[in-house]
């Protein structure tokens, strides 16, 4: 975004923004979680998978989030995913394959079509999200 500043009448510095142009026309951009972010969806499955990517995933979120709160795999997940690909969705842009870890109630990619095209479909939610920043 461009950034300049305005002078008002009286003599005070205000910034003007310059206003973002969104196209709807599409087709949109679609990300891919775990592919964005590197995370084997087949992990899901294994005997200490969370394990295994609270271990990936916690040096990565800590990287730029010194925040002393402690997250849940679930919501590292979700830090990397704001700050992964939330961040490069100018225009709007579809955020799917989220792992069945963030929505436990939604259906697998494994229940919905022919997983054998999806590696570790059924640890995929048939979930999406169009997300416009």
């Amino acid at each position: 975004m461009d950034q300049k500043i305005v002078t008002r009448g009286d003599s005070q510095e205000v910034p003007e923004m310059k206003a973002l142009e969104m196209n709807f026309g599409g087709p949109f951009p679609k990300y891919d979680v775990c592919t964005e972010l590197g995370i084997d969806p087949t992990i899901f499955g294994e005997e200490n998978g969370l394990r295994k990517l609270r271990s990936f995933l916690e040096p990565q979120v800590k990287a730029f989030d010194n925040s002393p709160i402690y997250y849940n795999e679930k919501q590292l997940i979700d830090k990397m995913i704001e700050h992964k690909i939330e961040s490069r969705c100018d225009q709007p842009s579809f955020i799917m394959n989220h792992p069945i870890l963030m929505s436990p109630l939604a259906k697998s990619h494994a229940q919905g079509r022919d997983p054998t095209n999806i590696r570790g479909a059924e640890h995929l939610a048939e979930r999406f999200e169009l997300f416009v920043n």
